[in-house]
């Protein structure tokens, strides 16, 4: 089935008074004047938080358990004092009822710290080994990578030699033609599966370089956010995304971790 393609305005036709209208042109105008009252505080709400100057650090990372959808961020004032909170009011799939998950910009915060040390505490000792040995285990891996990639190409070379070698037998004679050609093509397919192999393994490296890198990163960051403010960068650098239930459980996955981590709120126990 083609799927549906939306026309600019420019190629429509629009036919008028084409059928009995259902409504009158009055009332139809009032029901637009009812809908935009309404979508004008959002469409505010949207330009406000487009234009303020203060803003959650956990903007675009926050997102709802029960539908997994982002969820929307919200400021209102309380006195002088600007808060942020993250809501959604979707229905879940195959449910009648709304997620209605919501929970502060402050709640968020303490909580992800609270977790945040519990985590830098019981792995303070192994993460700093990490650092120290970084540039041992990076040379090490680039070290196993070229040693490899030498010996794939220690076997293409020799496959090249025996190509040299059987053409010279066919052509001083002693080979037949159909044998060369079964032989040539064998060792094209040899050669083939070699340089196969060998693309696999730099791309495996290449990841695995990637990898180290990203986690010698986090873990920069991680000993640098003792003594730093929490700030938007601090946080992307850190958390990939944060999920929210209904009775306000909070998982979060960190970067540095490969598991997420799983709290009921500030203060409570951290579950691993």
């Amino acid at each position: 089935m083609k799927p549906r393609e939306r026309l600019s305005e420019e190629h429509w036709i629009v036919t008028e008074n084409a059928h009995e209208a259902i409504i009158s042109m009055d009332t139809f105008e009032k029901v637009q004047e009812k809908i935009s009252e309404k979508a004008a505080p959002i469409k505010r709400s949207r330009e406000e938080n487009a234009a303020a100057k203060d803003d959650t650090i956990f903007r675009g990372m926050v997102y709802c358990n029960i539908c997994q959808k982002r969820m929307s961020v919200h400021r209102q004032l309380s006195g002088k004092r600007t808060v942020f909170y993250f809501s959604c009011n979707r229905f879940g799939e195959y449910k009648a009822e709304k997620c209605q998950a919501v929970i502060t910009d402050r709640t968020i915060q303490n909580t992800v710290k609270a977790a945040f040390d519990t985590i830098l505490s019981n792995n303070k000792k192994s993460y700093k080994a990490y650092l120290e040995g970084y540039a041992d285990i990076k040379r090490e891996i680039k070290q196993e990578n070229e040693k490899e990639l030498t010996e794939i190409g220690r076997r293409i070379s020799v496959l090249s030699r025996l190509q040299s070698e059987y053409y010279e037998k066919y052509v001083l004679g002693d080979w037949k033609k159909e044998d060369f050609e079964r032989e040539k093509e064998h060792l094209h397919q040899k050669k083939k599966e070699l340089e196969s192999l060998k693309e696999k393994q730099v791309a495996i490296f290449d990841e695995e370089k990637r990898r180290l890198e990203e986690k010698h990163q986090y873990l920069k960051a991680i000993f640098k956010g003792k003594s730093k403010k929490w700030n938007k960068e601090f946080v992307k650098a850190i958390i990939d995304k944060i999920f929210i239930g209904k009775d306000h459980t909070v998982e979060i996955k960190f970067k540095f971790e490969e598991m997420p981590v799983i709290t009921e709120k500030i203060g409570r126990k951290v579950k691993r």
